[in-house]
């Protein structure tokens, strides 16, 4: 019965061009209303812009979220039509959802395929991570942008004026560095939750189906991990200060910030490796590349590792000037578990569902770290 409804509504090339075209448009717009219009939490967060700036010259023009987020679909409007032309020998995902809706507004539930319904989880997905994906490469790229430019205006002013403009330089180079670092790794998030083409070779296999594998992920993400924040706080700064312990406190300090560095560049390393496959709860094809080669979840290693570092320089401040410091080495304890929980779901997901994953788990047999877990 399915493969005769689909079979009966694939008959003509011109209907599909239209409807994967069409289905492509008005969801991309529903997401775009939905999140700068009607919810609460993003509009808020959507707040912040983005003037382009290059050493002294300055764009004079501000990017919203929004703003980005309409170029995004004026792109899609354009370049759509010649993706679906090329590829218009079955009904996209975007199709697939709307007729899911349907068929369930009419109560056809049994003709529902596998299709229909990895297409309306993946619908949910893209629901989630757009907005956070949209709004994250915008903060980041402003990020970069402005890090830069102070940099290069504070070793072009005058040599008695740096010190308002940056009392810790090396705290502005890290800034850059960090900046950088974290906009190669939401690249390929980027390409990854706007496009799935079997030319980026980063077509959707599976969709992550159980609950926990659900909850586990977002409370990683806004507006999600608010809630679990006001319980475990996650307030760890991204610089270690300098230590008044003498020769120690120096050593302490290097080490501390260049390690936890060196971390989130090889975390943002993970993210480049695995390309335009980026993407939570879903599979795309086994990545055995980079740092992939060595243990099977990288990225939440070094993150880990980084997050400890910078926690552990605050906790120090903190316990030497005689504050409270030890919640939050356990809160951030919590969301390091957090991250094992999420290797467990992601590898019940993937070796549940691709042959080849559990043959990257047999050549690559360690999670975390090499020879020990």
């Amino acid at each position: 019965m399915n493969a005769a409804v689909l079979k009966k509504i694939d008959v003509s090339p011109l209907f599909r061009f239209f409807a994967n075209y069409g289905s492509a448009v008005f969801l991309s717009w529903l997401g775009y209303y939905f999140f700068t219009e009607i919810a609460l939490f993003h509009l808020d967060s959507f707040r912040f812009t983005w003037e382009p700036q290059l050493v002294t010259w300055k764009s004079g023009y501000v990017f919203t979220v929004k703003s980005f987020w309409r170029s995004v679909l004026l792109v899609y409007v354009f370049c759509l039509p010649v993706y679906f032309y090329l590829r218009n020998d079955t009904l996209s995902k975007g199709a697939l959802v709307l007729q899911s809706v349907l068929f369930v507004l009419t109560g056809r539930l049994s003709v529902l395929t596998e299709r229909h319904k990895l297409a309306v989880r993946f619908f949910l997905v893209k629901m989630v991570f757009v907005p956070y994906i949209l709004a994250i490469f915008l903060a980041h790229l402003r990020v970069t942008n402005y890090k830069l430019v102070d940099l290069w205006r504070y070793f072009h002013m005058d040599v008695l004026d740096r010190p308002f403009f940056a009392p810790d330089l090396n705290w502005l180079i890290i800034e850059c560095v960090l900046a950088v670092v974290y906009f190669f790794d939401v690249v390929p998030f980027l390409v990854g939750y706007l496009a799935e083409s079997k030319f980026l070779n980063n077509e959707i296999k599976s969709v992550e189906t159980t609950l926990a594998g659900w909850v586990i992920c977002l409370i990683y993400y806004s507006p999600f991990n608010l809630a679990f924040a006001a319980f475990f706080v996650r307030d760890v700064p991204e610089y270690v200060h300098p230590f008044a312990i003498g020769a120690f406190g120096d050593y302490l300090y290097f080490i501390l910030n260049v390690g936890a560095v060196l971390c989130l560049a090889c975390y943002a390393s993970a993210s480049v490796s695995l390309g335009w496959r980026s993407g939570n709860l879903v599979s795309r094809g086994v990545v055995t590349s980079g740092l992939y080669s060595v243990v099977r979840h990288p990225a939440y290693s070094f993150k880990s590792v980084a997050w400890l570092l910078f926690a552990l320089g605050a906790s120090l401040h903190s316990y030497l000037s005689g504050q409270p410091w030890l919640w939050r080495l356990v809160a951030l304890s919590v969301w390091v578990f957090g991250y094992y929980l999420r290797a467990v779901t992601e590898e019940r997901h993937l070796s549940g569902t691709d042959p080849d994953y559990l043959t990257y788990m047999q050549s690559v047999p360690y999670r975390f770290i090499p020879r020990i877990f």
